[in-house]
């Protein structure tokens, strides 16, 4: 008789082969069906709706004048099946396609780099918004802190000590993502989605949350000792900023501008003594639009857009 995490194994096993059958399939017709209408447009295949947004404003950045169509595959496995599914096709079909995924912790996952295919050398999009430019502009512009450098390097300075504190907090459950990941173990459940889970973040402090890891990353099998031993090194030689999960970074630093938002507003302001408050309300506008907009972009974008634009 199986246990609760074999029979979830098996089934995730048999959902994984059923969508590599179906989805190249249902991918390959819809591009099929933009081709007939458009068959010269640019195509970048993308893993979800927010890849498409915030690399709408890297591109405009780089190219402005470029046309493309965005493809969003959901996921990044589909991605990849898309892409080799237009390789082993005998017709036309994959000639202007290009592929947009992240890192994470497995890489190509086996499959081959090719020029039409872009890869991020963080974790995942979100560690290249969560960054001191970013946080630079909105407190020029949002949080009205022009003309104060001083003020605006004394919040810059906090925030790069309590980001490296939540890194350090998030440590624990980033290796245990790590591991599931080069060992394939599946996962019982989503990820944790909100920041309180992980992590309990104040303006100046970061505490771990209460719940341990082993919760918040539900496995349908434990890792073994040794399995843990061999990765060690690994993981310790990965820069946190870059390497970590970008999607916790993210709902950290959203979450600490928060905070910053109602300590500029607040007539006891801690950060911001002094500056002036006359008909001010600092604003809270922190959607990937807005800070991809204020983010650098990716290191090799440029080059890899320019080979196809």
């Amino acid at each position: 008789m199986t246990n609760d995490g074999e029979s979830l194994a098996a089934t995730a096993l048999l959902e994984s082969m059923r969508d590599a059958r179906e989805v190249p399939a249902v991918m390959k017709s819809q591009l099929a069906a933009l081709r007939a209408v458009d068959p010269d447009v640019c195509v970048i295949a993308f893993e979800g709706i927010d890849d498409k947004t915030v690399y709408y404003h890297w591109i405009k950045q780089i190219v402005p004048a470029f046309v493309y169509e965005p493809f969003v595959c959901k996921g990044k496995s589909k991605v990849l099946q898309f892409k080799k599914m237009l390789e082993q096709d005998l017709g036309e079909l994959r000639k202007g396609v290009l592929y947009v995924i992240d890192r994470d912790f497995d890489d190509l996952c086996g499959h081959e780099s090719v020029e039409e295919l872009f890869m991020t050398h963080t974790y995942s999009f979100e560690n290249y918004l969560v960054n001191e430019s970013v946080l630079e502009e909105l407190l020029k512009n949002e949080l009205h802190c022009h003309a104060e450098p001083i003020c605006r390097e004394s919040v810059r300075t906090l925030f790069l000590k309590q980001y490296s504190y939540f890194l350090n907090v998030t440590k624990d459950i980033n290796f245990r993502i790590f591991v599931a990941k080069k060992y394939q173990i599946q996962r019982k459940r989503d990820l944790p989605n909100s920041l309180s889970r992980i992590a309990n973040v104040s303006l100046s402090s970061v505490k771990p949350a209460p719940e341990p890891v082993c919760a918040q990353v539900v496995l349908t099998r434990e890792p073994t000792a040794d399995e843990c031993a061999d990765l060690t090194n690994e993981f310790a030689n990965l820069d946190p900023k870059e390497r970590y999960r970008g999607k916790f970074a993210l709902m950290f630093f959203c979450y600490w501008l928060g905070l910053l938002v109602k300590d500029r507003n607040s007539a006891s302001s801690t950060l911001f003594i002094g500056l002036d408050r006359e008909g001010l309300v600092a604003r809270q506008q922190f959607t990937l639009d807005s800070l991809a907009a204020r983010a650098p972009h990716p290191p090799g974008l440029r080059e890899f857009l320019l080979r196809f634009a």
